[in-house]
């Protein structure tokens, strides 16, 4: 897997759009369980680190800018925070590290939208979709 290649197929979409597929693809178990499959998927020296990485990118989640931005130049974002976040525990980044600190916030922000309703309203408005929309997704 190469992350520029991944980056491409991401392209066209809106990051907001998959956070949301997501949530209705999958319900709150199951988001819970990829989370923390996710995680297991890290070395074990970074895995300490998986709440402050969460709570490094959550803040971009209040701007609704940031949910209409495009999903390959997102993912790209993450991943070099990603890849500086890993490298402060003295691990060297593969692709598929990186591909693993992506989704962890992808499934974090379906988490919260699970466990917040308002939440996925905000993400949604983010995007564009009207209030008669939103009351039938």
């Amino acid at each position: 897997m190469d992350i520029n290649s991944l980056a491409q197929q991401f392209t066209g979409r809106k990051f907001g759009e998959l956070v949301l597929h997501h949530f209705k693809k999958q319900d709150f178990p199951a988001i819970v369980a990829a989370l923390q499959g996710t995680i297991e998927e890290l070395p074990q020296s970074a895995r300490p680190s998986v709440e402050a990485w969460v709570d490094e990118i959550a803040p971009f989640g209040a701007d609704p800018s940031f949910w209409q931005k495009d999903c390959g130049e997102v993912f790209l974002e993450i991943c070099v925070r990603a890849r500086r976040k890993l490298a402060s525990h003295a691990v060297r980044a593969t692709d598929d590290q990186l591909l693993s600190m992506f989704n962890i916030i992808v499934l974090n922000f379906a988490y919260g939208a699970h466990k917040h309703p308002g939440s996925k309203a905000f993400i949604q408005q983010s995007i564009g979709i009207g209030f008669l929309r939103r009351l039938f997704s």
